[in-house]
């Protein structure tokens, strides 16, 4: 069986944690999603998360950005297991912030349904480094494990354009994760 995709919605405000969590149920239905009212809560928990969309400012507690600090430390000796960060804030100043911690994008509020999903589907296609079909399954294969799924090879051909390689009818690779080929062979990864 399939590794489901861990997501992590971290945010002190309850209605806009409901609202990411609806979303996620909305863009990505299999996903695991588990939501987390401080930084502090979500660190530990101690689980590994796919990706982990983050409030910048806590009321009086730890502010995003440590715990995004927090987060790279324990992931910094592990090249292939590293979390996708999305801030989410309503202050546009801590930008540069959020990238010294190497965030992956950055979501004002009130955070649209369709910015959210298009940085979302963003999120998914940096995070997988393959696909394959295997009979009537599509495997996606991400740094932290397979998930599966059903879909037509087609269809994610057209969706991932740009983005991924079809190198075989049975296979499309990640072209920002290639790391080696040769003429039989395409390596992802370190």
């Amino acid at each position: 069986m399939g590794r489901i995709m861990r997501i992590a919605v971290c945010e002190d405000e309850s209605v806009v944690r409901e609202d990411i969590v609806k979303l996620m149920q909305k863009y990505q239905p299999d996903a695991d999603v588990t939501a987390f009212a401080s930084g502090e809560e979500l660190l530990e928990a101690g689980m590994q998360y796919d990706i982990v969309f983050l409030d910048i400012l806590f009321d009086d507690r730890m502010s995003g950005i440590q715990t995004a600090r927090s987060i790279r430390e324990k992931q910094e000796n592990d090249e292939n297991r590293k979390s996708i960060i999305v801030f989410i804030t309503g202050y546009r100043e801590y930008m540069e912030e959020a990238f010294d911690v190497n965030a992956f994008h950055y979501l004002l509020k009130p955070v649209s349904e369709d910015r959210f999903a298009q940085v979302l589907d963003r999120a998914w296609k940096e995070q997988s480094a393959y696909i394959e079909s295997a009979n009537k399954k599509v495997l996606v294969h991400t740094s932290g494990g397979v998930t599966e799924g059903y879909g037509k090879m087609e269809r994610l051909e057209a969706e991932l354009d740009g983005y991924f390689y079809r190198c075989h009818r049975c296979c499309l690779v990640n072209m920002e994760k290639i790391s080696a080929y040769s003429t039989d062979i395409i390596r992802t990864g370190r």
